[in-house]
């Protein structure tokens, strides 16, 4: 007789994914906002460190992102001269870069000596500093008359790093430390005569937050598997999608909602129940509140066949043209699957060959050229002998 899926339970080891972590993408935006520095006080006091500076502390304590990928900054800063100006910005991790060394001459190694470039005043508007643009922080400005002002054209600065040249010029010079803690941006001046005030600096923090997650386990109970995840913090977490493949592609289970922000450990669980038996691959969509996804490892359980062999109810029945069902067994053997009607004579072959252990396999019963009425299946393996009846409807 045919055994029910559900009349036998097995109980298999977890298979456990540790360790791993899913990173999304995050943002920090943070400014100084503290009251305007006076530049005068600095005036030709540069000597190349970052004590001859004026410096102004970015608290990013409060920050979430971990793994820098890009750092942007928009400066306002008012000076009477910008050709003897350095611009030094210094990471929690103390990576110093510098964004602007002495404009109006290309880049040079920074001793701390240079004057005098470019004779253009700043007139408190923003500058910004960022990678991957055209225009480069040391040259940008150098025909403009002492008369002029930089920041007038468009009402915005736009001076740009040269990763290439000159005493590290590049904003991804941070990229992979974190970016919480405090940031110094300073501003060195080489010569004298001049004044000038900076107003404020905001940074502009891209990276990756991580879920981190501290274990991933599938575990079959009769036909269904359970699964079970914990992080051990998380940041943004809008949730996981749960997902199990179908072949090339992956079919969403369910959503389980996720615990936002929180240095707790989190622990998950979803149940997928009436699976088909044969191994199974799941995996988690970790969504964090703007949209940005992460996928986790896989893990697999494997539904078993219960006693020596599983065949699934024929459907459609009564069928017409077509009808399938779905075998199994719990052992590798050959096996024959044959349609006979009721004189007891075989009008098909519906499979003959290999079966192998908790695969299904499923079997097509084809009505063409047949005549109404009621036949036979019967399946015989090497360990094994089962039969069902089925019923043709033209």
């Amino acid at each position: 007789m045919r055994v029910s899926l559900l009349m036998r339970t097995f109980l298999a080891a977890a298979i456990v994914v540790a360790g791993s972590s899913i990173a999304f993408a995050q943002q920090d935006i943070v400014s100084y906002g503290g009251a305007a520095v006076d530049l005068t006080a600095f005036d030709d006091l540069y000597d190349g460190s970052l004590g001859s500076m004026a410096c102004v502390a970015v608290d990013n304590s409060a920050g979430t992102v971990v793994d820098i990928t890009g750092v942007t900054v928009d400066m306002e800063m008012s000076h009477t001269w910008i050709g003897d100006l350095t611009i030094k910005l210094q990471s929690p991790a103390t990576t110093v870069t510098t964004l602007m060394s002495r404009t109006g001459f290309a880049e040079a190694a920074d001793d701390g000596m240079g004057c005098c470039g470019d004779s253009s005043d700043l007139d408190g508007v923003v500058i910004n500093f960022a990678n991957g643009n055209p225009f480069d922080a040391e040259t940008m400005g150098g025909t403009i008359l002492g008369t002029e002002f930089v920041c007038t054209t468009d009402g915005e600065c736009d001076f740009f790093p040269n990763p290439d040249l000159g005493p590290g010029t590049d904003l991804a010079d941070f990229n992979t430390e974190s970016a919480v803690g405090i940031w110094n941006f300073c501003v060195g001046d080489s010569a004298g005569g001049d004044n000038g005030f900076l107003n404020d600096v905001t940074l502009t923090i891209d990276g990756n937050i991580p879920v981190e997650l501290v274990a991933f386990s599938a575990q079959t109970n009769g036909t269904a598997v359970s699964l079970n995840w914990e992080t051990a913090s998380e940041t943004n977490n809008a949730g996981f999608e749960v997902q199990m493949q179908n072949g090339e592609d992956w079919d969403v289970l369910s959503f389980v909602e996720g615990n936002g922000t929180t240095t707790e450990a989190q622990t998950y669980s979803y149940n997928a129940g009436d699976m088909a038996v044969g191994t199974h691959a799941f995996r988690l969509k970790q969504i964090d509140f703007d949209g940005a996804f992460e996928y986790s490892d896989e893990v697999e359980a494997t539904i078993e066949t219960p006693g020596s062999h599983l065949i699934s109810s024929a459907y459609p029945n009564p069928f017409n043209p077509q009808s399938q069902f779905t075998l199994a067994v719990a052992q590798e053997q050959q096996v024959t699957a044959e349609l006979f009607n009721t004189l007891g004579q075989r009008v098909a072959v519906l499979f003959q060959g290999t079966v192998e252990a908790n695969q299904a396999q499923q079997l097509t019963i084809d009505g063409a050229g047949l005549a109404s009425g009621m036949y036979v299946v019967r399946v015989n393996g090497e360990r094994f002998a089962d039969a069902f009846s089925v019923t043709l409807l033209k």
